[in-house]
Order: C-alpha cells, then sequence, then structure tokens
C-alpha cells in the first residue's frame, strides 16, 4: 500500500502484488490492491475483474461491496449498483456509504422521489459519512433547496473528515448554494474564507 498510496508507483505496487499472490492466495488485499493500480491506469474492466475476484476470497467484506457499488455507478450500470447497494445493506444495515450509493444511483436515473426516500431512511450516527453528506447536498441542489443544501455543507464543514481529500471542494459548492438561494454577501464570506485557507 504505501508504493500506491505515498509513492504512486503504481507499477511498483503492481509487481509487489504479483509476487505476492503464489504466497498470499487466499488474501483479498492483493486482488484489490491491483485493482485500484489497473483502475488508476484506466483498465477499468480488468480493474472490476480483480475486484471480482477479492470478493470472492471475502465474500462478506463491506468496504469491497461498497467499493463495486461505486464502481457500476461510475459505469452507469445503476441496475446492478442498487443490486450492489441492497446486498451491503444486508450485511450492514444503516451503513451511510452504502445508503449514499443507492442515493446517488437514483439521482442519476432522475428519480428523485426514491432517492428522497431512501436518505430519509439516514438513521442518528450516520451523517459523519462524507459521501452521505454528498448524497443529502446533491438531493437539495437537485430539488432546488438550496438554502437546506447550504445549512447541511455548513454543519458538515466543521467536519475534518469532510474537510480532507476529495471533500475539499465543499466549501466552494456551500458558498454556490448561498449564491443561488440569495445571501450574496454569505457567499462572499464563504469564499474568502475558503481562500485564505488555501493560501495559508
Amino acid at each position: 500500500w504505501y508504493l500506491f498510496r505515498v509513492e504512486r508507483d503504481y507499477e511498483g505496487a503492481k509487481r509487489v502484488c504479483e509476487a505476492l499472490r503464489p504466497r498470499w492466495p487466499n488474501n483479498s488485499e492483493v486482488p484489490t490492491l491491483i485493482s485500484y493500480v489497473l483502475s488508476r491506469q484506466g483498465r477499468s474492466a480488468e480493474a472490476e475483474a480483480y475486484l471480482q475476484e477479492a470478493l470472492n476470497l471475502d465474500p462478506r467484506s463491506v468496504p469491497l461491496r461498497k467499493v463495486m457499488s461505486f464502481v457500476a455507478i461510475s459505469a452507469r450500470q445503476f441496475p446492478e449498483a442498487l443490486k450492489r447497494c441492497d446486498r451491503v445493506l444486508e450485511i450492514a444495515p444503516g451503513d451511510g456509504e452504502a445508503i449514499a450509493a443507492k442515493a446517488f444511483a437514483f439521482q442519476a436515473m432522475g428519480d428523485l422521489d426514491t432517492a428522497e426516500a431512501v436518505l430519509d431512511s439516514v438513521q442518528p450516527g450516520t451523517q459523519g459519512s462524507p459521501r452521505l453528506t454528498w448524497a443529502l447536498i446533491q438531493q437539495e441542489l437537485l430539488r432546488r433547496r438550496y438554502q437546506k443544501g447550504a445549512a447541511i455543507g455548513q454543519s458538515a464543514l466543521a467536519s475534518a473528515e469532510v474537510r480532507g481529500g476529495r471533500y475539499r471542494t465543499l466549501p466552494v459548492l456551500v458558498g454556490d448554494l448561498q449564491r443561488l438561494f440569495g445571501d450574496t454577501q454569505g457567499a462572499v464570506a464563504t469564499y474568502t474564507q475558503e481562500r485564505g485557507r488555501l493560501e495559508s
């Protein structure tokens, strides 16, 4: 994982995994990492085959099943994505990321009523999932309830988990939502604060 995540030496990580496969034939992490490398290289079909191999080795793995759900959404295979989400929720009821994936699939299909019903099922304690936060905000954006979406985003900005990684654009989205519901001053303040944070 060090070569993949820190050094970003994808070919090196893949070589190490290929060398480990004969020694650890029952380890699901090896094909998982190979699938991530292939995905980074744009080889989606091969990546999914390795993910399926990893899942065959560890069929009750919730993280693997969630990755498989998002892979299906990316490929616009929404019925398959929904099946995979339902399987995750059978194993781990109330999982925030699986609920988010299910909502994203319905949103992408244009079925906002069903997406809303899925998001209404959110239990207390699952709101900390960054993906779930995005699904909730996206639902408000698609429904044109900009003020409510901005409020969800503002409450999430206090979370370090949401602030990092791929969620770093959340403050800009909050500013956009504020602007859309007419709070120009609030939007300017949000943009200015985020620019200051990025420049520091």
